[in-house]
């Protein structure tokens, strides 16, 4: 019986940078008074600013949370992070009628439902242009690059951004 040899070594990770960078972090919110919604927002980003925008949708009842390894392996990579919580979609999820009588599957159906999708992607268009107008410290000085992550509803969030729906009915104005 011959044995193999080992395999050979992998690749220094790509996206991280070889000098260790210090993080800054915070928190935001934004008020639409016009929809009478208020977005809030956790940050992670290289001190000094990032190479690129990085939005974090998070899932069910996340609100701004997200997952730190996440966070921080982009913010690394030289990428500034924020994570948007929705109006709707925070620790609410779980103290609502349906949760109360333990039907979390009605309670996540809301969550999805197309009218609360429309008013995320309203949320995002809303914030995208605040953070244009007023620009803070740690978003990257030139960021007309943009990337999104979206987890659950986040996912159908980002799904929407780009054109795409995950039902059969579509909205009746598109993004």
């Amino acid at each position: 019986e011959t044995a193999l040899p080992p395999p050979p070594p992998l690749p220094p990770v790509p996206w991280r940078e070889d000098a260790a960078s210090t993080l800054a972090s915070g928190s935001a919110q934004w008020t639409d008074a016009s929809r009478d919604r208020t977005i809030t927002g956790r940050w992670v980003a290289p001190a000094g600013g990032g190479k690129a925008l990085v939005l974090v949708l998070p899932g069910l009842a996340q609100g701004s949370q997200m997952p730190t390894a996440l966070a921080e392996t982009l913010a690394h990579a030289g990428l500034a992070v924020l994570a948007l919580g929705h109006p709707g979609n925070d620790e609410t999820v779980w103290q609502g009628q349906e949760a109360r009588r333990a039907d979390f599957q009605l309670a996540a159906r809301r969550v999805y439902a197309i009218s609360e999708a429309a008013e995320r992607v309203a949320d995002v268009h809303f914030v995208l242009a605040a953070l244009e107008r007023e620009p803070p410290p740690w978003l990257p000085q030139s960021w007309t690059r943009l990337g999104v992550v979206g987890i659950g509803p986040g996912a159908q969030t980002a799904q929407w951004l780009v054109g795409e729906r995950m039902t059969r009915d579509p909205p009746q104005a598109p993004d």
